[in-house]
């Protein structure tokens, strides 16, 4: 039953696999999707970990730029608050005199910067007064330029050292500029530098528009020699013009480098705020949000709108990812493709199995087959066995009878050869006899244990002779001696050895 059911079992699995190849379809498609979702998921824990690392480089890179914003503010205004103070010790300020205080002041100091003017008001009324005052102070080129329409205070540039070559805004009204009235206003109640609003500066507006920039003023109070400083003590005002574009390429350039832009709004008042500058680096795609923040720059306070580009990340950080991912969907295909070659190849192997067991099959059915023919010639031989044994046994017993009766009538006439050759047929008849009843014994035997009995090999050897030689006349008898063998640890031996007479 045990074989029977392993062979049930095979053939079982042999009809499982000639079913339609769906199973190892789907197999495959487990594996795929497993390995394939496996990538995604340490693909998406690679994505956090650089979207990680790009949020604390970008916050460095952040506080990197509102510092250096702020540290070049304060030094621009710093810069400017040290000229107001020269100017303001002057008694008698002359045009030799604010050219030698300004002439430290270079671009190369303050990127950006288009010069630094000196600007006094005026009513309406006393523009002449005003420009032959200047110019007997030395600025002996001094045309003061009244805005239109006219303002209630004139403001004109009445000293002015220029940081651009050929340009020149000496006796220009700043009146016509609301952004710089505003931020001189509030320098004045605040006596504080104050950054104006962005606007393009007057300077520029004959420039074609695209070369025009957002800009904005730096305004200090001048005050009056030995004064106090509040409003009525307002000497006048130093302006200095700063481009926009400029002033943050120029220290982005070395903060910011090419890892991230930035926008620079005006949100002191209500509002989305005002644009004052920006700076992208050339070629660099963004590649994340921004990150807000706030700066406070003489008294404006600006918003830096600071974007990652591709550059912020290291690159090989963005290759391992790309790796990864390419990787796991390489790995999930080969893994689902040995599935697919490995199942094939169980299916070939059950196919095999089905074979060699329908074989064995085959071969134990044919071997069933010969047992019961060599079983059924067995029990045709015992029976055969018997029947001669039986049949023999009977003309057998007749010979021996009439041997008997033959002896007996002529036992007194038997000459000595004649008694020889009778006791020869005796013993022959009753050799066969043994030999029927041993034939009988063995058709009967079948699995009947063997009995093992010592014989006696001298006796035997005596026989065999006789019989051997019985039939030769006297004078080719052989002669033979016989004697004892060796004992042996098994069975009694006996050695012979034969000679002619």
């Amino acid at each position: 039953m045990g074989q029977i059911g392993r062979i049930w079992h095979v053939r079982a699995a042999g009809w499982r696999a000639r079913l339609p190849g769906a199973w190892r379809i789907a197999l495959a498609v487990a594996v795929l999707v497993g390995g394939l979702a496996m990538s995604a998921v340490a693909v998406t824990g690679l994505q956090r970990a650089e979207r990680r690392v790009q949020a604390e480089a970008l916050n460095g890179r952040t506080d990197a730029i509102v510092t250096a914003v702020t540290t070049e503010g304060r030094r621009y205004v710093n810069a400017l608050l040290d000229v107001a103070a020269a100017v303001g010790a002057q008694q008698d300020l002359t045009a030799a005199d604010f050219a030698a205080i300004t002439r430290p002041v270079s671009r190369g100091r303050l990127s950006g910067a288009t010069g630094i003017s000196f600007v006094v008001a005026s009513p309406p009324g006393q523009v002449a007064q005003l420009q032959r005052q200047w110019r007997r102070q030395g600025s002996t080129t001094l045309s003061l330029v009244p805005a239109r329409p006219t303002p209630a205070e004139h403001r004109f540039v009445v000293l002015s050292r220029s940081l651009d070559p050929d340009t020149a805004i000496l006796g220009v009204d700043t009146a016509a500029s609301p952004e710089a009235v505003e931020a001189m206003n509030m320098a004045r109640d605040t006596g504080q530098v104050t950054a104006s609003r962005t606007y393009v500066l007057l300077r520029d507006r004959a420039a074609p528009a695209g070369e025009q920039q957002l800009s904005f003023v730096l305004t200090a109070p001048v005050y009056e020699v030995g004064a106090a400083p509040d409003a009525i003590s307002v000497r006048g005002w130093l302006l200095m013009g700063v481009r926009g574009g400029d002033f943050l390429s120029q220290v982005l350039s070395r903060v910011a480098q090419d890892k991230a832009g930035v926008k620079l709004l005006d949100t002191s008042t209500a509002g989305p705020g005002i644009p004052v500058a920006e700076w992208r680096p050339p070629g660099k795609p963004y590649s994340g949000p921004a990150r807000v923040v706030s700066a406070q720059v003489a008294q404006r306070r600006w918003t830096l709108s600071v974007q990652p580009t591709t550059a912020l990340i290291e690159r090989s950080q963005s290759q391992l990812v790309q790796a990864v991912g390419a990787g796991g969907f390489i790995i999930s295909v080969l893994l689902a493709g040995l599935v697919v070659v490995l199942a094939t190849s169980r299916d070939r192997a059950v196919k095999r199995v089905m074979q060699a067991t329908a074989a064995l099959h085959e071969d134990i059915t044919r071997r069933e087959k010969v047992e019961a023919a060599l079983r059924r010639r067995d029990a045709e031989l015992t029976g055969f066995a018997g029947v001669v044994a039986h049949d023999l046994r009977s003309p057998l017993s007749a010979t021996t009878g009439y041997l008997a009766l033959l002896r007996d009538d002529v036992r007194d006439s038997l000459d000595d050869s004649t008694g020889y050759y009778l006791h020869r047929v005796e013993s022959g008849l009753r050799r066969m006899s043994d030999l029927i009843d041993d034939l009988l014994a063995y058709a009967t035997a079948e699995n009947a244990e063997i009995r093992r009995e010592p014989v006696d090999l001298a006796a035997l050897t005596a026989e065999i002779v006789t019989e051997r030689l019985s039939h030769l006349d006297s004078e080719d008898r052989l002669a033979s001696t016989s004697a004892p063998c060796p004992p042996s640890p098994v069975t009694a031996e006996c050695c012979v050895r034969s000679s002619t007479t």
